[in-house]
């Protein structure tokens, strides 16, 4: 299975993109992204299986399976309506104003959740009778008027600049941030704060930079010990493990089988 083959089919791309645009792919492979996640929860479900039982088992994963799981609230609300649903670019399909905003220089996100949110939001942008306005009072009136309400977000939103308005949205407590280019995230102060940026040093490359595991323990310190290893690197030890004398292992490497 390939992932962009697995995206299309689970349906994935058809509500990725522009509302007028192509089905369109994540930027990066998802399908199998999510697979590896859930194989890793399978394994960990399995070995505290075995903890209690004795005999370990076979786990069986699908990229398809596993994609679809992941359609999360977009499947869900095909199988209660009946309904496929459309691409919506940034939009939300449950919520509003949920998504990206211009301003008089950049775009940033707006993601509102519940109502006091969203009278901070309206407080914030200058448009405090918005939040008493009926088209937008409740999440269902404003899924319902969001064009309406997305056109006096950005009017008040060109006023000034992307990083103007997301100290001032910030400040009022509105959940916001800016859209990034991946160098920009990389150099965010809070991958410096969790140590997830992390070098390590390569037996030809020299210190090489990586990005470490997002995972924090209590009680055990993630460790970094080697850099990601050269093509069959391991070949004789992991074959020496399994059974293999030197003089097989030097027959297969001469026999091109390793």
């Amino acid at each position: 299975g390939y992932d962009v083959m697995i995206q299309a089919m689970s349906g994935l791309m058809s509500v990725t993109g522009a509302p007028d645009g192509p089905p369109q792919k994540a930027g990066v492979a998802v399908s199998d992204l999510f697979t590896g996640f859930y194989a890793a929860t399978a394994i960990a479900a399995a070995l505290a299986q075995r903890g209690e039982t004795g005999p370990g088992q076979f786990i069986d994963l699908a990229l398809f399976d596993c994609q679809v799981a992941c359609l999360a609230n977009q499947a869900m609300n095909t199988l209660v309506s009946g309904r496929p649903p459309a691409r919506m670019g940034n939009d939300h399909p449950n919520l509003s104003p949920y998504g990206a905003y211009r301003c008089a220089h950049g775009h940033l996100i707006i993601a509102v959740g519940d109502e006091a949110q969203f009278e901070r939001l309206c407080e914030a942008i200058g448009q405090a009778e918005l939040a008493s306005d009926p088209r937008f009072r409740g999440n269902a009136a404003r899924v319902a008027h969001r064009e309406k309400l997305d056109e006096r977000i950005t009017r008040a939103l060109a006023s000034d600049s992307a990083a103007t308005w997301l100290g001032r949205l910030q400040r009022h407590g509105v959940p916001c941030g800016p859209i990034n280019a991946i160098d920009e995230a990389l150099a965010d102060e809070q991958l410096e704060h969790r140590g997830i940026k992390i070098n390590l040093s390569h037996p030809t490359l020299g210190e090489v930079p990586l990005l470490g595991n997002p995972i924090k323990f209590s009680q055990t310190e993630v460790e970094y010990s080697l850099a990601p290893p050269r093509l069959g690197e391991h070949s004789d030890e992991i074959l020496s493990e399994l059974g293999y004398d030197r003089s097989r292992i030097a027959l297969l490497r001469a026999d091109g089988v390793i």
